[in-house]
C-alpha cells in the first residue's frame, strides 16, 4: 500500500496520540534512509516514556530535561542526542504544530543549543560503575589503616548523598543522629572520646584547603584501585559519583538534581534536569535507596507489557542477542482443553499473550529498557516517567502462579509439607483451570523431554472423570493438588 493510501486510511490524523502521529509523518518521508533515522528517534523516545500513548502536550521543559539527563546516563553523546534525537523529534513536532495539534516551543532547540556547548568526555557513564563500588564495598582494607580510611570516606560520603570535601574534613562526629546501620558502623569505628572531628586528618597547621586537598589524595588511592576515577574536578567526585549512583538504583535526574542542588549544575547527567521538590524526609528515603541498593541491591518480581505485534520470541531473542541475562522470566503457558466431535484436542497458548513478569535487580533495569524499549515497556508505580518501576511482592507472584497453574520453578521433589501419595488416592485441585475439581493420583513423574533435553522435575498423573463427558489425563505440579476435606 502506498504512503498516500495509508495517510488517508487515517481518517483523523488529528485523534492519533503523539507516537503516532510522529510515526505517520516518518513514513511521509521521500527516502528509507530519512525514515529511518527518524525511526531511530522516535524509538529513543518510545523507550524513554514506556506506555506510548502520550499527549503532544508533554513535551516541556523539564521532560525534556529529564529525557535528556537519561540519554547522557546511557551513554549518548551530546551530538547524538541532539542532531539525531532530538533534531528529528522537534522536525515531526513543528508538523504536529503546523497542523495545530500541538503549540509551537522552543524546547527542543533550547536543549540542542546546551547540548552543543558541553564537554561529557571527562564523566563518561560507567556501565560498570555500581559493580565497582560494591567491589570496593566487599574489599577488606583492614591491614592497610590509610586506605580503610580512605574507604570509609568515599562510603561515608556515598551514603550521606555525596557530601564535599570541605564537609567531610569539618565533620563533627556527634553530628550524625539519624538510625543507618552502615553509616552508624563508621561513625562507631572514628568516633573517639578526645576528637571533635570524626575522621582522625592530620590537622596540625593544617588549613582548610590542605585538609581538603588531603582527603583528595586518600580517596585517589582508593578510587585508583577500583577504576573509579573519572571525574573532571577532582573536589566534585563525590556527588558526582553518587548521582551515577542514585540513577543506576532508579532514581529520576529530577530528584537526583534536588538531592544535590545546587551542585546538579555541573554535572551533565542532572544539569538539564529540573530539579523536583523535595522534603528534607524525602531526600533522606533516597539515599536510604540508594546505600541499601549498594550494599545488598536485592532481586525484585517486575512486569512489563509486550508492545503491539511483538511476541514473546521477539524478546527472548532480543535479550539473547544483546547478552542481557535476567534471574528468572515468567511467561506462563496453558494448554487450552476442547473437544472436536469425539475427539480430545489441546492448543498452548499464553495466559496473557503481552503481560511478562521477571525478576532482576533494580541496577539492571536502566540497560534492559534500553535494549528493549522498543519491544515492551515496564510498570511504573505512577503513569509518569520520572516514577520508579513497580516491585511486585513475591507474594503476589506466588498467588497469581497458583491461580494459572503454572509456576516459574519446576519442582524436583517434594515440596515442605507436600503429602505422598499412593496409586488410587482421591485428590482436590486447588489451582489452574482445573480447580475445584476432584482426581485420582496415578503416579509421580519424575522426568520429561524438552527441545531435545532431559529435564529432571516432578510432576502428578492425574484421571479427572466427569467433565464434558470424558475422562481426562493430566499431569499437574504438585502444588496445584490438595488432600480432600474430610
Amino acid at each position: 500500500m502506498g504512503i498516500a493510501n495509508q495517510t488517508a486510511d487515517i481518517k483523523n490524523v488529528g485523534a492519533l496520540d503523539a507516537i503516532e502521529f510522529f510515526k505517520v509523518k516518518s513514513q511521509e518521508a521521500y527516502s528509507q534512509k530519512t525514515k529511518e533515522n527518524l525511526q531511530y528517534a522516535i524509538n529513543a523516545l518510545i523507550e524513554f516514556v514506556g506506555d506510548s500513548h502520550i499527549d503532544h502536550t508533554i513535551f516541556t521543559e523539564s521532560m525534556v530535561g529529564e529525557w535528556v539527563s537519561r540519554l547522557l546516563f546511557q551513554g549518548y553523546s551530546p551530538k547524538t542526542i541532539s542532531n539525531n534525537i532530538l533534531k528529528r523529534i522537534a522536525t515531526l513536532y513543528n508538523k504536529a504544530a503546523e497542523e495545530g495539534l500541538a503549540q509551537p516551543t522552543e524546547v527542543f532547540k533550547t536543549a540542542q543549543n546546551r547540548l552543543n556547548n558541553i564537554d561529557c568526555s571527562a564523566d563518561a557513564a560507567d556501565s560498570n560503575i555500581f559493580g565497582k563500588v560494591q567491589e570496593l564495598i566487599r574489599r577488606d582494607y583492614s591491614s592497610n589503616p590509610i586506605l580503610q580510611l580512605a574507604k570509609d570516606i568515599l562510603l561515608f560520603s556515598i551514603f550521606n548523598g555525596g557530601m564535599s570535601f570541605e564537609e567531610i574534613a569539618n565533620y563533627n562526629k556527634e553530628e550524625y543522629k539519624g538510625d543507618n546501620k552502615a553509616i552508624l558502623e563508621i561513625v562507631n569505628r572514628y568516633s573517639k572520646p578526645k576528637n571533635k572531628y570524626l575522621f582522625p586528618l592530620n590537622r596540625t597547621n593544617a588549613t582548610a584547603k590542605r585538609l581538603v586537598r588531603h582527603i583528595q589524595q586518600l580517596l585517589e588511592k582508593v578510587l585508583k584501585n577500583h577504576g573509579l576515577i573519572y571525574s573532571s574536578t577532582p573536589t566534585d567526585i563525590t556527588f558526582r559519583l553518587w548521582a551515577y549512583l542514585a540513577m543506576n538504583c532508579g532514581v529520576s535526574a529530577s530528584d537526583v538534581s534536588a538531592c544535590i542542588a545546587p551542585r546538579n549544575k555541573n554535572i551533565p547527567v542532572t544539569a538539564f534536569a529540573v530539579p523536583s521538590e523535595l522534603t528534607e524526609n524525602q531526600i533522606i528515603e533516597i539515599r536510604k535507596k540508594v546505600e541499601t541498593t549498594l550494599n545488598h541491591n536485592p532481586q525484585h518480581w517486575y512486569a512489563m507489557h509486550l508492545r503491539p505485534r511483538v511476541k514473546y520470541k521477539d524478546l527472548t531473542d532480543r535479550l539473547t542477542e544483546r547478552n542481557i541475562s535476567l534471574d528468572d522470566i515468567y511467561y506462563p503457558i496453558e494448554d487450552i482443553f476442547r473437544k472436536v466431535g469425539k475427539k480430545k484436542i489441546f492448543e498452548s497458548q499464553p495466559v496473557i499473550s503481552w503481560l511478562v513478569f521477571f525478576r532482576t535487580r533494580a541496577t539492571v533495569l536502566n540497560r534492559l529498557y534500553k535494549e528493549i524499549g522498543d519491544l515492551a515497556w515496564g510498570y511504573r508505580y505512577l503513569p509518569d516517567y520520572k516514577s520508579p518501576y513497580a516491585v511486585i511482592p513475591d507474594a503476589h507472584i506466588a498467588e497469581y502462579q497458583l491461580a494459572v497453574g503454572n509456576f516459574v520453578d519446576a519442582v524436583n521433589a517434594h515440596p515442605d509439607g507436600q503429602f505422598r501419595l499412593t496409586p488410587g488416592d482421591k485428590v482436590e485441585i486447588i489451582g489452574g483451570q482445573f480447580k475445584g475439581h476432584f482426581a485420582i493420583f496415578e503416579k509421580e513423574i519424575h522426568t520429561h523431554t524438552k527441545n531435545n533435553q532431559s529435564i529432571s522435575q516432578m510432576t502428578y498423573r492425574l484421571r479427572l472423570a466427569g467433565i464434558d463427558n470424558f475422562t481426562w489425563t493430566i499431569h499437574l505440579d504438585p502444588r496445584l493438588t490438595s488432600l480432600p476435606h474430610p
